[in-house]
């Protein structure tokens, strides 16, 4: 019978629980790089995901690939900390290429590696040209007539205008 509930319910709908083995299989091991690259289900931005118990009558969880393996090799990840990719390649399982990490460890790590969205090559709608143009007009009227013209929210533009978004752009001059 067809799920018709999706992949959260998998283990609901199919009675299989977690294997630890096939967690394993389910990784082609590369011997150019040594990461291990999960081959089923991806979350968001290309890291591996699939359906787990944390612990024994824990209700399963859908999380990532690289906390799975961290877990099942060194056991229970402490809280507040994170598990970061010293590989720097999403999918990545080998517990060899993962440390542990607060989220500013992680986000200093991203930043240093320039693996944080921006410009153009990251999500952003604009251009880096474009937000130092927006910055330029900071304060010479409201933000909904930008947001017009470049195609995204007013917030987007007073997120600029704070330095939440854009925070690299060292000054305003074109």
């Amino acid at each position: 019978m067809r799920n018709p509930y999706g992949f959260k319910s998998h283990v609901k709908w199919c009675g299989v629980p977690f294997n630890e083995q096939q967690f394993w299989d389910s990784m082609e091991r590369l011997p150019w790089s040594g990461c291990w690259i999960w081959t089923k289900a991806s979350l968001h931005y290309g890291y591996g995901g699939v359906v787990w118990y944390p612990h024994p009558g824990a209700k399963h969880v859908l999380t990532g690939i690289h906390r799975v393996a961290w877990t099942l090799t060194y056991g229970p990840i402490p809280p507040k900390m994170e598990v970061m990719h010293t590989c720097d390649v999403t999918p990545c399982g080998n517990p060899a290429h993962l440390k542990l990490g607060t989220h500013l460890e992680n986000m200093k790590d991203a930043r240093a590696k320039d693996r944080h969205c921006r410009g153009e090559r990251g999500r952003s709608k604009l251009t880096e040209a474009e937000a130092r143009e927006i910055l330029s007009l900071k304060g010479t009227g409201p933000a909904m007539p930008l947001a017009e013209k470049y195609g995204v929210g007013p917030g987007a533009i007073t997120a600029i205008w704070r330095r939440m978004y854009w925070k690299h752009l060292d000054g305003c001059s074109q």
